[in-house]
């Protein structure tokens, strides 16, 4: 899933090149990232320390890094998930989703479509390797409020009304 998005800023018009990048553990103290107000430690350093240890104990984790000019402006996690799917035809099935857990845009770079461009080349990846694979049956995902349901919902997503989940089916 790593590679290179190209963008254009609607606010000044202005082409925008993103890099998507593998999390390398070896990075974690040379980037400057969303620094925590009152720790000198970064939320998202403290998360990727503490979720890439029980990725080994678990399950798979891509944990990947976005990139503009060099500055680290964002990260997305997302882990495999075997749901007992029920829809027509396909009763108790066992099904494989991608869960996206973490989507995070610096504030900074918030309102630019970079966020858009982001999701839509996630949501992308994991469609062609579906339909490579036959492997992923869909996205599901739990947003934090209903602004983020909203910006989940203009991508197609459903809400699940039984659970506080969001799914897209391929």
């Amino acid at each position: 899933m790593e590679g290179k998005i190209k963008i254009t800023n609607p606010n000044t018009n202005t082409s925008l090149d993103l890099e998507i990048h593998l999390y390398n553990s070896n990075l974690i103290n040379e980037r400057n990232t969303f620094k925590s107000s009152n720790s000198s430690y970064s939320q998202l350093d403290y998360f990727i320390k503490n979720s890439s240890s029980l990725c080994h104990e678990n399950k798979f984790r891509g944990i990947f890094e976005i990139f503009y000019n060099n500055e680290y402006i964002g990260f997305f996690s997302f882990y495999f998930q075997n749901i007992n799917f029920n829809r027509r035809g396909y009763e108790n099935e066992i099904q494989t989703f991608v869960n996206i857990d973490y989507f995070a845009i610096s504030q900074t770079y918030q309102r630019q479509k970079i966020g858009t461009a982001v999701f839509t080349y996630i949501i992308n990846n994991i469609s062609q390797l579906s339909k490579k694979y036959n492997c992923i049956s869909g996205i599901i995902l739990t947003p934090l409020n209903q602004d983020i349901a909203k910006f989940y919902k203009h991508f197609g997503f459903k809400e699940i009304e039984s659970t506080n989940e969001y799914i897209l089916i391929f």
